[in-house]
């Protein structure tokens, strides 16, 4: 496979992650939305802990295996409503 076929791949992979549905808990609180609108703001501090490319340690999960986030549930809605 050639160099342009192979980045293609890759660039159709992330793509495809971006549009995975997934669960967070966020201080008890459970959130449904994708990798990619986690990912929106790419310089932001979220985007980075949801960027398998970044060399962040792996998230805390809770009991049911979804990454957690130790902050408040309340306020985490409207950054989620904003990246919208």
């Amino acid at each position: 496979m050639n160099f342009r076929k192979r980045a293609g791949f890759l660039k159709l992979r992330v793509m495809a992650d971006d549009a995975k549905p997934i669960e967070i808990n966020v201080g008890g609180r459970i959130f449904a939305t994708t990798v990619g609108t986690l990912r929106f703001e790419r310089e932001s501090m979220l985007a980075r802990l949801f960027d398998p490319d970044r060399g962040f340690a792996p998230l805390r999960t809770d009991s049911a295996g979804r990454p957690f986030l130790d902050r408040d549930g309340e306020l985490f809605a409207l950054v989620l409503n904003y990246l919208r």
